[in-house]
């Protein structure tokens, strides 16, 4: 009776594993476990301005959270969408680069490190195209920018407190002036697509404080930490801008503006005027004194194109650039070393020649070609990031430097994936209109 008695007792109770299942079942639902990807994507926006251990940490927390969704189907689609097929050419091509290269294995792999990020914008699509939650990576990428911003506006509104800066560009918080203006740049553009937007839907106070911070931005590229490049990007995406939101009319209008704006800063900038001046001083100097910002960067040029010539077709192989400009240097007893030339054609066509070169603009083509025939804030956002990178393309390698590379297959994932998704859903919207569908 008494162990009949307690069997009963204990039927009674309520098992524990039953318990915490059910508690820990809606943390692991399969909606909440879908939401992680967005979240590490986001802590990738969040870290990147800040440290780049962090943000490969993060990279690497979002590739796994996809794991549970990968297929081969899904897999297939993405690498097959034309935003990410030609980058993943251009990475295949470095990798068969490396055959022909005449360097050491480990440059080799050092220099097909510098393609990688290009493999990232297939993840980005393979997921955010199903995904809700696309505006958590633009309100992450937005928040650590406007906190770099404030710390930026800090150091030069108080300049005795002693701040710990970078040595090699002590006028911003952290890494470089411009990678900060690369950052600053596309929060511009993508603070003026969300304000016309909340003008459009009659959010005046939303409108107002995106102006505002938009501004604050501009200024601190104009009158901080300014970027020649940058100075080069803003007219140019500006301009972009104006026509492709209001036609000639707009583009006339912008031309007009921007010419009394520049007006406007030049007089009242003087960052801007040393900036300028130092690089004409510079150019009038080169080529009997290239040690200059400019000088060095023109005689870069010089060098890459000499080299390129040398194997026009397919160039010298991959992780080669260091190489050709110590061997050179050797030889001239006077020349320059460097493993970037600063712009990014000249970079890959040493590399991978005039097919690489192609591949290279047709990568653009193809995103310019993609974002611009697409509308809302997504294409716009698309529109202006890879304009801005063509641009700064020509006086940087940004697609080899980390911190822009990583931010450029980030905006074209998941924007691109955005305006996938668009498309979709309004593709089954008409069919589902044309066959009287509910």
């Amino acid at each position: 009776m008494r162990k009949r008695f307690h069997m009963n007792e204990m039927s009674k109770r309520p098992r524990w594993d039953a318990t915490v299942a059910d508690s820990l079942a809606p943390i692991f639902s399969r909606e909440r476990l879908a939401t992680i990807p967005d979240a590490m994507a986001a802590g990738v926006a969040i870290v990147l301005p800040w440290s780049t251990s962090l943000t490969v940490v993060f990279v690497w927390l979002y590739l796994a959270s996809l794991l549970p969704v990968l297929g081969f189907a899904k897999l297939r689609d993405a690498f097959l969408e034309p935003l990410s097929a030609v980058p993943t050419l251009l990475f295949l091509l470095a990798v068969l680069g490396m055959i022909w290269a005449d360097v050491s294995w480990g440059d080799r792999l050092k220099g097909l490190s510098a393609y990688r990020f290009m493999l990232f914008i297939p993840g980005l699509i393979l997921h955010f195209r199903t995904s809700a939650h696309a505006h958590w990576v633009l309100a992450g990428g937005l928040l650590s920018c406007s906190v770099l911003l404030l710390i930026s506006w800090a150091i030069y509104l108080f300049p005795a407190i002693p701040w710990q800066r970078p040595v090699h560009s002590p006028d911003v918080p952290i890494k470089d002036h411009i990678t900060q203006g690369i950052e600053f740049t596309f929060c511009i553009f993508a603070l003026a697509g969300l304000g016309g937007r909340a003008w459009l839907k009659r959010q005046r106070w939303a409108c107002a404080a995106f102006t505002f911070l938009m501004l604050a931005f501009a200024g601190n590229i104009l009158y901080v930490a300014p970027s020649r490049t940058v100075l080069v990007v803003l007219p140019v995406v500006i301009l972009l801008f104006a026509w492709r939101q209001f036609g000639w009319r707009g583009l006339t209008g912008a031309v007009l503006i921007t010419t009394v704006v520049a007006a406007f800063v030049w007089a009242s900038s003087p960052t801007v005027r040393n900036a300028i001046g130092r690089a004409v001083a510079d150019v009038e100097l080169y080529p009997h004194n290239f040690q200059t910002s400019v000088g060095i960067r023109l005689e870069f040029w010089r060098k890459s194109l000499e080299f390129v010539l040398e194997a026009p077709a397919i160039g010298h192989g991959t992780g080669t650039i260091e190489e050709r400009f110590r061997r050179d240097a050797q030889v001239d007893g006077a020349g320059v070393t460097t493993t970037n030339p600063h712009n990014q054609v000249l970079a890959v066509a040493l590399q991978l020649g005039f097919i690489g070169v192609a591949v290279l603009l047709a990568m653009w083509l193809v995103h310019a070609a993609f974002f611009w025939s697409a509308s809302g804030l997504a294409a716009w956002i698309g529109v202006a990031t890879v304009a801005q990178f063509i641009v700064s393309s020509l006086f940087n390698s940004v697609f080899f430097d980390f911190t822009p590379a990583l931010g450029y297959a980030l905006v074209v994932g998941v924007a691109g994936a955005v305006v996938l998704q668009t498309g979709t859903s309004n593709a089954k919207r008409a069919t589902q209109f044309r066959r009287g569908d509910s």
